[in-house]
């Protein structure tokens, strides 16, 4: 993971149910373990799972910004930090999809 990271290469990183390799659903769970196991700062991983893993998809999404068509979440933690030492918890206060609030 060393080289990945000292060669500036775009990390991305996602949930999925694979039952056999990688039965995990819960978001925040996949950021602790990229956070824990791959050594990535919290900084690092948020990228992962937005901006870098909407390029590598090759769609226009994983930024905020005037104007955009925002589908993101709001976390109930203090600092984005935080996500990352709270293990089991659903921090999620808020969700939109496409601008609207669900």
């Amino acid at each position: 993971m060393d080289v990945i990271k000292e060669t500036n290469a775009i990390i991305s990183i996602a949930t999925g149910h694979n039952p056999v390799t990688a039965p995990s659903l819960h978001f925040t769970h996949v950021l602790q373990l990229a956070h824990r196991l791959l050594r990535l700062t919290p900084k690092q991983v948020l990228n992962a799972v937005t901006i870098n893993a909407a390029f590598q998809l090759g769609v226009e999404t994983g930024r905020l910004f005037e104007g955009a068509e925002a589908t993101f979440v709001v976390w109930d933690c203090p600092t984005y930090d935080h996500l990352f030492y709270h293990q089991a918890m659903n921090l999620v206060e808020q969700v939109y999809i496409q601008g609207k609030k669900r």
